[in-house]
C-alpha cells in the first residue's frame, strides 16, 4: 500500500512522504521510499524516535512530531513523519493519540484492559475552578495531555521525565539524554548525554532544572503543571508548558511571565519615614501592642453562587499560623474541595490535581498568603523588613502617603490615608491565568472591629485595571488566633513525589 501522508498543523506547511506499510504483524518493518521508487529508509510503528524501540522515550518524540514538525525532524534528523502516523490514515494529527497509545501499551506487554487495572496516581485533565470558563486552548492541548496521562502511568514511569540532556539544552542544543545517566530533582527526572553532563547538573541543578516547579510556565508555579515534552528554554533556563498555544504565547513575550526584579531603595531618610507611616497605619487598626499578640488568624468568605445553571454555597478560607504555616482552602458547590498548603519547608497543592510545591511553588504560595493587611501591616513592623517611602497619592478624594513594603522577595506597595492612618489601598504584581503578570489593585472598606483590631473586611479588586470579579467580597468573619489544629497544615506523605501526568 503506498499513500501520500501529512501533518496536520495550521502553522506549518503540509510535511508529505510515501510509505508502505506492512498489517501483517503488530509490529513490523515498514519501509520509505521516495518519489522516484528509491527505498530511503526502514521504520518501526511507533518509534518515534528512532532508536530501534518502542517505549516511553517515543512521547517526546511524538508530541513533537505533532506540534512542530519542522522541529521534529531536526531534532531526529534520521527519523520521518510517517513513525508517528500511528493509525494509517495519512495524517498526523490527534486522531493518532489513542494508536500511538496502544502501540506503546503492546510494547510493554501491556493492553488497555491491564493499564486501567493497576493503582496509578492518575489525574484528569487539569479544569481548576477558576479558569473553566477558558476551556482548553485546543484539541491539541488534551491530546497531549491525555497521552502522557495514560502512557507515563501505565508504563509505570515514577515522576515526570525530561528526557533531553537539561545541560546541553541550556546551550541551545536538542539532545536526547541516556535513561542510564539519569537523576532525579524536584520531582523531575532528567537524562544527560555523557557522565559529565550528569555530573555538571549536580554541582548546579537550580541553574539546569526546570524552572516554576514544572508547572506551565504561561500560568505560573501555582498553575497546571507543565508538559516535559512541550518545553523551550529563554536566557538559558528551562520551562515546561501546559500545550503549544501555551509555549508559543509565552516565546512572544517572556518577559510579561517572568517577575520583575525589585527596583533599588531610594534612601535612608525615605526608608525611616517609611516605617514611620507604618508605625501610624497600625496605630490605626489597634496598635502594635494588640498586634503582636496575633501569632495566626483565618479570614472566611461564603458566598452563593451560580455554577452550570444551578446555586449552591461556596467557601473560601486563609489561614495562618508561625513557622510559615499557611493554608488555603475552596469549598465548591459539588462538594469538591481544593487547597494549597504549606509547611515548613513542606507544601502542596490539594485536590483533584494534587502535586508537591517545591522551592517556586513555596515561595507563591508563600507571597499569595502574604497579600492580607494583617500580614503586611505584621511583616513591615520587623526591624529587618526594607519599607519606603514612595511619595504622595490619592484613593478617590482621599489623599495618602505611598509606602512600599518588600517581604518574601517581592514587594507590596500602600496607600496610607493622611486623615485617618488607615491602609485604603494595597497594590502588587501578580501573574494571571493565562495573561502573564500585570498590576493587581485593592481597595478597601467596612473597617470593623476583629478580635480587638480594625479590619477592613470588604475589597474590590482590579488586575490591570480590569475588575476581578471573584476576588472582589466581603468577608464573612476574621479570626484571630483561632485554634487551628495540626490537621489545617498536614502534608501527607505523598506530596513527597510529584504525580506521573504533567
Amino acid at each position: 500500500m503506498i499513500q501520500r501522508v501529512k501533518a496536520i498543523d495550521g502553522r506549518n506547511d503540509p510535511n508529505q512522504y510515501d510509505q508502505v506499510r506492512s498489517d501483517e504483524a503488530v509490529f513490523s518493518t515498514n519501509l520509505t521510499y521516495d518519489d522516484d521508487g528509491n527505498l530511503t529508509g526502514e521504520w518501526l510503528d511507533g518509534d518515534c524516535n528512532c532508536d530501534g524501540q518502542v517505549n516511553i522515550t517515543d512521547i517526546g518524540a511524538f508530541n513533537l512530531a505533532l506540534s512542530d514538525p519542522a522541529e521534529y525532524e531536526t531534532t531526529y534528523p534520521g527519523c520521518t513523519l510517517v513513525t508517528a502516523d500511528a493509525n494509517n490514515d495519512g495524517d498526523v494529527d490527534v486522531l493518532d493519540i489513542n494508536p500511538f497509545v496502544d502501540l506503546l501499551l503492546a510494547a510493554a506487554g501491556l493492553g488497555r484492559g491491564e493499564s486501567a487495572g493497576r493503582s496509578l496516581p492518575v489525574r484528569r485533565p487539569q479544569q481548576r475552578y477558576h479558569s473553566v470558563a477558558n476551556g482548553m486552548r485546543s484539541r491539541r492541548a488534551i491530546g497531549f495531555g491525555l497521552l502522557s496521562l495514560v502512557v507515563q502511568a501505565a508504563l509505570g514511569a515514577d515522576g515526570v521525565l525530561f528526557q533531553f540532556d537539561a545541560i546541553e539544552a541550556a546551550a541551545g542544543r536538542r539532545v536526547v539524554g541516556d535513561r542510564a545517566l539519569g537523576v532525579e530533582h524536584e520531582g523531575v527526572r532528567y537524562c544527560f548525554s555523557s557522565p559529565d553532563n550528569l555530573a555538571l547538573f549536580g554541582q548546579a541543578p537550580a541553574r539546569y532544572a526546570v524552572h516554576m516547579d514544572g508547572a506551565c510556565a504561561r500560568m505560573g508555579p501555582l498553575g497546571d503543571l507543565g508538559d516535559p515534552n512541550i518545553w523551550l528554554v529563554h536566557d538559558g533556563k528551562l520551562y515546561f508548558f501546559r500545550s503549544p498555544d501555551c509555549r508559543d504565547t509565552f516565546r512572544k513575550d517572556p518577559a510579561r511571565f517572568l517577575s520583575a526584579k525589585l527596583p533599588e531603595v531610594k534612601s535612608a531618610s525615605e526608608c525611616e519615614r517609611g516605617k514611620e507611616l507604618v508605625r501610624r497605619a497600625i496605630d490605626a487598626i489597634g496598635g502594635a501592642d494588640r498586634l503582636a499578640t496575633v501569632k495566626s488568624w483565618r479570614a472566611v468568605v461564603e458566598e452563593t453562587v451560580e455554577v452550570n445553571g444551578s446555586t449552591g454555597n461556596r467557601v473560601r478560607s486563609w489561614s495562618y499560623a508561625p513557622d510559615d504555616r499557611l493554608r488555603f482552602e475552596l469549598n465548591l458547590p459539588s462538594g469538591e474541595r481544593e487547597s494549597i498548603v504549606l509547611n515548613g519547608d513542606q507544601g502542596q497543592i490539594q485536590g483533584r490535581y494534587s502535586r508537591p510545591l517545591y522551592s517556586a511553588g513555596r515561595v507563591a504560595a508563600r507571597l499569595m498568603m502574604a497579600h492580607h493587611v494583617l500580614t503586611v501591616l505584621k511583616v513591615a513592623n520587623r526591624p529587618e523588613t526594607a519599607v519606603e517611602h514612595l511619595g504622595d497619592g490619592r484613593v478617590n478624594d482621599a489623599e495618602a502617603d505611598l509606602v512600599r513594603v518588600r517581604l518574601y522577595g517581592d514587594a507590596v506597595t500602600l496607600s496610607i490615608d493622611r486623615q485617618s492612618g488607615r491602609v485604603l489601598r494595597m497594590s502588587y504584581p501578580d501573574i494571571g491565568i493565562w495573561s502573564g503578570y500585570g498590576e493587581v489593585i485593592e481597595e478597601f472598606s467596612d473597617f470593623r472591629d476583629a478580635g480587638g483590631l480594625a479590619l477592613p473586611f470588604t475589597k474590590a479588586s482590579t488586575f490591570d485595571g480590569k475588575r476581578r470579579g471573584d476576588f472582589s467580597f466581603t468577608y464573612t468573619r476574621i479570626d484571630l488566633n483561632p485554634q487551628l489544629g495540626d490537621n489545617v497544615f498536614l502534608v501527607p506523605a505523598s506530596a513527597e513525589s510529584r504525580p506521573s501526568a504533567p
